[in-house]
């Protein structure tokens, strides 16, 4: 019994990210339209430069976050500090590396407004060699992986039409 439970549990995972369904894909996908960012984080250890693409979503409903979190299988539900007192308490579900493309993928055909961004952080995945680890990053694609930063850091520009399909 309990050896069919874990593979039935195994069995539901790509990745790390549960397979979801298409309405779950769907709700998900407006919330990171509405209320999400997908980015690539950069890092500089002295002459190394460390890149870590990721995707999160902000809400004053934790309750939806940690929906997302546990549906999802993976990320991260934190509690945003109150800029101003006037404002809303919110929460960020956040998630972070191979399993953030991995995740866009899943909703990738169900995205509006960030279709630009999800393709460009699938363009990074392109970018990552076999675990190399220590060996300096060839040159080119320092640059590759520059330009796709830059890329989503215009793309995620407030106030841009870039990100609008119609």
């Amino acid at each position: 019994m309990g050896l069919s439970k874990n593979w039935e549990t195994w069995k539901t995972r790509i990745r790390g990210i549960n397979i979801i369904n298409k309405d779950d894909c769907i709700y998900i996908a407006g919330l990171l339209d509405g209320e999400g960012c997908i980015g690539l984080n950069l890092t500089v250890e002295g002459e190394r430069k460390n890149y870590y693409p990721h995707v999160s979503i902000t809400n004053t409903n934790k309750e939806v976050l940690d929906w997302v979190k546990i549906t999802v299988g993976k990320g991260s539900v934190i509690r945003k500090p109150l800029g101003n007192i006037r404002h809303k308490q919110s929460y960020h579900w956040r998630i972070y590396g191979d399993q953030s493309i991995q995740f866009i993928k899943k909703i990738y055909p169900y995205l509006k407004i960030k279709k630009l961004q999800a393709e460009t952080i699938m363009q990074y995945e392109k970018t990552i060699q076999l675990k190399v680890q220590r060996h300096p990053l060839p040159e080119d694609i320092k640059i590759e992986r520059d330009r796709i930063r830059d890329i989503l850091t215009t793309l995620n520009k407030r106030g841009n039409d870039y990100g609008n399909t119609n």
